[in-house]
């Protein structure tokens, strides 16, 4: 009995964490945590960009093409002015037939050229501005007749400029 007994005493502790370890493990996950997450809210956030800025693409392109469609001035005059003709109005794109009948153009949420609503673009706006440039440097804005009219289209997402597309046309085609 006195054997058994003995063995009893001599065997080996099993050990357990301590305290300390316990804390420091517990540190060492909440930051593995901590970084984990913040990795995937970037990822998220930057899916969102791209996704905006994709749509934001497909709004501007789609107005730029509506754009290109246009002749450079009212079809029929012999000089041109900027702005909107009589019986243009800004309800509906579909009268339009030069490019300086977008000046001032502007629109929330964005709709096709005959004024029917896109979906699921809240927030969205698109707007086109128009002025005479010159042939030599499309930066320099004449407040005259030139041959040159280029049309900026911005396109934002709740008032934040999210992309911008610039066309040039000319008397010449």
């Amino acid at each position: 009995m006195n054997r058994l007994s003995n063995r009893r005493y001599h065997q080996p502790r099993r050990r357990a964490f301590s305290l300390f370890e316990a804390v420091i493990s517990s540190l060492l996950v909440g930051t593995l945590m901590v970084s984990a997450t913040r990795a995937v809210s970037s990822s998220i956030l930057s899916q969102r960009r791209m996704a905006d800025r994709s749509k934001a693409a497909w709004l501007a392109d789609a107005l730029v093409a509506e754009l290109h469609q246009q002749s450079y001035m009212e079809p029929g005059a012999t000089s041109s002015t900027l702005g909107r003709e009589t019986g243009e109005t800004s309800d509906s794109r579909v009268t339009y037939d030069d490019v300086d009948d977008y000046v001032g153009f502007s629109e929330s949420p964005p709709k096709d050229k005959d004024g029917t609503t896109l979906t699921n673009l809240i927030g969205w706006q698109r707007s086109v501005s128009v002025q005479w440039v010159s042939l030599n440097d499309i930066a320099a804005v004449s407040g005259s007749e030139t041959g040159v009219k280029k049309a900026t289209v911005t396109v934002s997402f709740n008032n934040q400029l999210v992309l911008t597309r610039i066309i040039i046309r000319t008397k010449g085609g």
